[in-house]
């Protein structure tokens, strides 16, 4: 079974803020890495891919303000999502375009996903800085 996510977002947007002078990423349950940022599996959920913790990203006086938490990968008719949890509610952010057919073979044994494009809601949370199907960094899936 999964016991994280990793997952830097988007590595120009972590750039980005990190040369800015008031910028802010803050986590809540998550963790900030080298490597992005840690999600904890939500063990109290059966799917065995919902994630725990949340990123605040702030900067230009809160002119940029994004929240991305609790990230769960689902499945939506044939396409399989990155839902997170935002302050306005639960959005599908990106379509992981190279998830295996077979849920089992991530969920038991792990592994990186790496095709992963931004929706139009995703975009707009990005302020629309980055347009739909925009290549998101990829997310390792961690298995105990």
């Amino acid at each position: 079974m999964l016991s994280s996510l990793g997952w830097p977002i988007k590595e120009s947007l972590l750039d980005y803020l990190a040369a800015l002078e008031d910028a802010t990423v803050e986590v809540d349950g998550a963790e900030r890495t080298t490597n992005g940022f840690h999600f904890p599996v939500d063990s109290s959920r059966a799917d065995g891919a919902s994630f725990q913790g949340t990123v605040r990203m702030t900067a230009h006086g809160g002119m940029l303000n994004v929240e991305i938490g609790f990230p769960q990968i689902v499945r939506v008719g044939s396409d399989v999502m990155l839902r997170v949890s935002t302050p306005s509610g639960a959005i599908d952010l990106a379509r992981i375009l190279d998830y295996p057919a077979d849920d089992a073979l991530l969920l038991h044994s792990g592994g990186v996903v790496a095709d992963i494009a931004l929706t139009t809601a995703g975009s707009a949370l990005l302020g629309n800085v980055y347009g739909p199907w925009t290549r998101l960094a990829p997310m390792t899936l961690v298995a105990n």
